[in-house]
C-alpha cells in the first residue's frame, strides 16, 4: 500500500496485489466513513458539516485498470458502536472511567458534528484470474469538496498518476503503476 498526502488537496491510496501463484482471485478494498453516503459512478459522497456548521462533501473515488465493481454497504452500528463492535468496553474506550453510552454519543457528535450514528463502507472489488507475478491494483482518492464542485479525476502518467481538478494538474509519482 502506498499512501500519498497531497497537502490541501487529497489523500491517495494505491494498493497493489501480486500473487505468488496462478489462480482465480477476488481482491477487495474497503473504506469506512462515519456518515450516510451515496454512490455516483465510482465515487462515494457523504454530506458533512465542519465545526462552523458549513456543509461539505467527503468524496472517495475508486479507480482500477481492471474491471471494477464498486458498491456501498451501510454498517448498522447505531448504539452498538459503543457497546459492541470494537468499542464494547466503556471503561477502556472513554478515558478509563465508567462513562456511559450517552458519553459515547456526545463524543460522536462532537467529533463528526452529527447526532445520527451512521457508518457507510465503500467496497471496491476486482475478480480475475492472475498469473504468478501479475498485478492487480486499486487507487482511491479521498478529498473534501463543496456540494456541486467537480471531482478530482486521475489520468495515467509514466511515473504514476496526474490528479486533475478545476484546471489544475498535480503529478503524483508512485512505486507501482496505477493503470
Amino acid at each position: 500500500r502506498e499512501i500519498h498526502l497531497i497537502k490541501g488537496v487529497c489523500v491517495l491510496f494505491h494498493d497493489t496485489v501480486i500473487p505468488n501463484q496462478e489462480g482465480d482471485y477476488v481482491v477487495q478494498a474497503r473504506f469506512r466513513t462515519p456518515a450516510k453516503a451515496r454512490l455516483e459512478k465510482n465515487c462515494m459522497k457523504s454530506l458533512r458539516k465542519n465545526k462552523s456548521g458549513e456543509e461539505y462533501e467527503l468524496r472517495l473515488s475508486s479507480y482500477s485498470s481492471d474491471d471494477l465493481s464498486v458498491s456501498l454497504e451501510e454498517i448498522p452500528y447505531g448504539e452498538m458502536l459503543f457497546t459492541y463492535g470494537g468499542m464494547h468496553d466503556e471503561k477502556f474506550m472513554f478515558n478509563h472511567f465508567t462513562e456511559t453510552v450517552m458519553v459515547g454519543k456526545k463524543v460522536w457528535e462532537r467529533r463528526y458534528n452529527q447526532k445520527d450514528i451512521n457508518v457507510t463502507a465503500l467496497v471496491s472489488q476486482i475478480s480475475k484470474t492472475l498469473q504468478k507475478g501479475e498485478k492487480a491494483s486499486f487507487t482511491h482518492v479521498v478529498h473534501p469538496a463543496k456540494p456541486g464542485e467537480g471531482d478530482i479525476v486521475l489520468k495515467d502518467s509514466p511515473e504514476g498518476v496526474v490528479l486533475c481538478a478545476d484546471g489544475i494538474e498535480i503529478q503524483c509519482d508512485m512505486a507501482q503503476p496505477a493503470f
